[in-house]
């Protein structure tokens, strides 16, 4: 992806997350966008919180997750 179209797609999850605050599904795509232009931070997050949510693929999370903390 390009840096523009990574964050139009942040901008728009952040948009989709303030509207429905408890849905989990946005969450592992926030937390890949901000993989990408390196924001490790803000990329744990969002697993943190897509788990913390009950989000259904929790396997892919905690691997994505320990990838991010190496």
């Amino acid at each position: 992806m390009k840096q523009e179209q990574i964050e139009k797609a942040i901008s728009e999850l952040e948009m989709a997350i303030s509207i429905r605050p408890n849905a989990a599904d946005p969450h592992p795509f926030l937390a890949k966008a901000y993989r990408k232009i390196c924001d490790k931070g803000k990329a744990v997050f969002h697993l943190e919180r897509y788990l913390f949510l009950g989000g259904k693929d929790e396997k892919e999370a905690k691997e994505l997750q320990k990838q991010l903390k190496r």
